[in-house]
């Protein structure tokens, strides 16, 4: 019989062979059956018999499988074979067996079951050798032959490659000397550490980094802050990667240069200086200075504003921390201006600065200035004196215009306080107000004087704050009311002279002494009008508006300065008047006025450092002083006058005009109508006794501004004369009226039908 049973063989397994060899129809199965014999002749077979299980309905055949190595490294080994298409449908599974170098396979428990035409085996350690073989198993017991045998030894892993993403910077918020460093981690299991370097010096990627100092980051850490670094300093920053077998990335990973910076804003400060009082037509400027903790800076920009309690303009934009700002005049900065008037402030507004890299950034800062946009104006009456009459009533007309005739407007409604002075006492008082820049009241009143003042807002200038008007009753005429038969001996004051010096000195005091003869008390009332009628820009006022003084004696009383600019001023010697009235009750009133000298001098040379001092005004010398006295005048002219007016002439030289050169056509209406006050000549001293002194000197016309007439007298174009020239010094006008100038250079005019002479004097 022949028996087939299991054969545990991989190949020659009978049963194994004749179940892959068996089709599904009728047949014959040859089978040799080879045996060895000692003896030749036939062998008879007889009742053969063959024990057979039914087979499958559909022969299953097991491919031959052929394992490729696809690849092998430090971390896994890829195999593949055949096609999944040649295992046919009926696979139920291919099953890896794995041996360690020379051990043998455990065939019961392969190192892996799958169902794919691959193998991926990660189970592996680095410098250890693998056998693999591979078989499939299918339906119905069927199964393949044993692969080919595949060996591998597994590689040591590659360097770790260049790091990717490097980054470096400031660390922002902070007070500097701190920078962030950041990079991309590597997908490497065998990274052990990061080495980071910085230098001052450029780092390439080339470089040795061996001999550069470095900062040792564990594997998973991506970022580090780089500390104790210098501010505004560039550094360079390079990384390179550790794996566990002691290999480092090929090159450096580099950076820079990256700089540390505070980031902590410098505190800056505006200084700021600007007019106090601004007028439409006054210069205006704004000297501005932006100052950190470390200096000045010409970092960022400055915009400079006007606001007032509802509005605000921009002046200018864009302008330098460190400038000095000025318009020719005030109105040149826009129509915006034209209406402006009161409180103001200036502000300036600095933009800061974000700073950069390298600078650290600068805080914002502004700065706001007090200013007072003023209205100049003027109070006048229709008269100098008020004529009662026959029932001691009197009417005054009262006139209050702006300067400037768009400001008339901002000045409607302004009010103002009267007084009536009767024997040194306040009769009456009263109150009125301009409409359309008039006002008229009636007052009744035996004699005195009447007292004006108007009640204006500090931004409203007046040129004359108060009037004080002469009252004249029924009948009497202004001479006969200014002497009272000269019951009163003039006062006499004494002043020290004034040295300004140009463009320096600004508010400052003198001293003056008021000392009379009269065996009995007068009261003094000084006008309130600024003191120096051809300057708008140096006004001298008493500090005290009302003195007494007792019988035979003296009182001492301040006057005080203010000068507003030097612009339309000049080095020389000026004088200005004081104008009040003398009262007693017995002996009835005068007015006076004094002359005071004053000097402006040059800035003086002085070392850097020396120039923010003030220079203190000296005072020494005298004063002129001329009083009117009843029907007639006394002027006491002293020898100062004469030194005025010939510093003046002096300025005059060769161009001065001469009488011939005057044109007296082009005499403003205002020296004829407007300015005609009731001054006689001095008692004593007739137009004949003028003519004998030295009148030679060439004349001048009278001027409304004192710089003005300095400028014409220095070179500036005279006028031709039109009108009749006498030869005793005596020019006649086309009005008629006739003019003089005595040798201190005062102006004297007299009207057809007036006997007495009398003084030219501004308002």
């Amino acid at each position: 019989d022949v028996l087939v049973r299991d054969n545990p063989s991989i190949s020659g397994n009978l049963s194994n062979v004749i179940n892959q060899h068996t089709k599904p129809e009728a047949g014959y199965f040859e089978l040799p059956l080879p045996f060895n014999s000692s003896n030749q002749g036939i062998v008879n077979i007889q009742n053969l018999d063959i024990t057979y299980i039914q087979g499958a309905e559909v022969p299953i055949t097991a491919p031959e499988i052929i394992v490729a190595l696809s690849s092998v490294d430090s971390e896994a080994v890829i195999l593949t074979w055949n096609d999944m298409s040649e295992f046919g449908e009926h696979l139920e599974e291919i099953r890896v067996y794995r041996a360690l170098d020379s051990q043998p396979y455990d065939y019961e428990n392969p190192h892996a079951v799958v169902s794919d035409s691959q193998f991926i085996d990660e189970d592996v350690n680095i410098g250890e050798s693998y056998r693999y073989i591979v078989r499939s198993f299918h339906l119905e017991g069927v199964v393949s032959n044993y692969s080919n045998q595949i060996n591998v030894s597994i590689p040591f892993p590659a360097p770790p490659e260049i790091i990717q993403g490097l980054t470096a910077s400031d660390v922002s918020d902070d007070e500097g000397s701190v920078i962030s460093v950041e990079w991309n981690l590597l997908e490497n299991d065998y990274i052990s550490n990061y080495h980071l370097f910085h230098a001052t010096t450029e780092l390439n990627p080339s470089d040795d980094f061996s001999q550069l100092q470095s900062i040792l980051i564990a594997n998973q850490t991506n970022t580090h802050l780089v500390d104790n670094l210098v501010d505004g300093v560039g550094y360079w920053f390079g990384i390179v990667a550790e794996d566990l077998f002691g290999n480092y990335s090929s090159q450096m990973a580099v950076i820079g240069p990256v700089y540390a910076r505070n980031d902590t804003a410098i505190f800056s400060e505006i200084f700021m200086q600007t007019s106090s009082q601004i007028f439409l037509d006054d210069e205006f400027y704004a000297q501005i200075s932006v100052v950190t903790e470390v200096g000045e800076t010409e970092i960022g920009s400055v915009d400079l504003y006007m606001k007032n309690d509802t509005d605000s303009w921009l002046i200018q934009q864009g302008l330098s921390p460190q400038v000095n700002y000025s318009a020719v005049s005030f109105s040149d900065l826009g129509l915006w201006t034209q209406n402006i008037h009161g409180e103001v402030s200036l502000e300036a507004i600095y933009s800061g600065d974000e700073g950069n890299e390298t600078r650290q950034p600068i805080s914002t800062a502004i700065k706001s200035t007090s200013s007072l946009v003023t209205v100049h104006a003027g109070i006048s009456s229709d008269s100098a004196s008020i004529q009662m009459n026959s029932f001691g009533q009197g009417q005054i007309s009262l006139s209050l215009q702006a300067t400037k005739s768009s400001h008339d407007i901002l000045l409607e409604k302004m009010e103002y306080n009267w007084s009536l002075w009767e024997s040194g006492q306040v009769a009456q008082t009263g109150q009125g107000q301009f409409v359309g820049g008039q006002s008229e009241f009636t007052i009744q009143s035996s004699g005195g004087y009447l007292h004006i003042e108007p009640q204006v807002p500090a931004w409203v200038i007046l040129n004359n704050p108060s009037l004080n008007l002469t009252i004249l009753s029924d009948g009497q005429n202004n001479s006969q009311n200014q002497n009272n038969d000269g019951n009163i001996d003039h006062p006499t004051i004494s002043c020290s002279s004034l040295e300004l010096v140009l463009g320096i000195t600004n508010d400052t005091s003198l001293q003056c002494t008021l000392s009379h003869t009269n065996p009995f008390a007068l009261e003094i009332t000084f006008s309130t009008n600024g003191w120096t009628p051809l300057f708008d820009e140096v006004i001298l006022q008493s500090e005290q508006t009302e003195i007494r003084v007792e019988a035979n004696d003296e009182i001492t009383f301040s006057v005080l300065v203010s000068i507003s600019s030097y612009d339309l001023l000049d080095t020389g010697t000026f004088s200005s008047t004081i104008d009040g009235v003398a009262y007693n009750e017995t002996a009835g009133s005068i007015t006076f006025e004094s002359k005071i000298l004053w000097t402006i001098i040059p800035q003086p040379d002085v070392e850097v450092g020396e120039m923010n001092e003030t220079i203190a005004p000296e005072i020494s010398g005298s004063t002129l002083t001329t009083f009117y006295v009843g029907t007639g005048a006394i002027a006491i002219i002293g020898g100062l006058a004469w030194l005025l007016v010939t510093l003046i002439r002096k300025r005059q030289e060769d161009e001065a005009w001469s009488e011939d050169e005057l044109d007296m056509d082009e005499m403003p209406e205002s020296y004829v109508s407007e300015r005609r006050a009731s001054q006689p000549l001095p008692v004593g001293m007739g137009l004949d006794e003028f003519e004998k002194e030295d009148m030679n000197e060439e004349i001048s016309a009278p001027q409304h501004r004192r710089h003005q007439l300095f400028d014409e007298a220095e070179g500036i174009e005279s006028v031709e004369d039109e009108h009749e020239a006498q030869d005793d010094g005596v020019t006649i006008d086309e009005d008629g009226t006739e003019w003089y100038e005595d040798e201190t250079g005062v102006w004297w005019y007299r009207e057809a039908g007036m006997d007495d002479w009398e003084e030219y004097r501004e308002q």
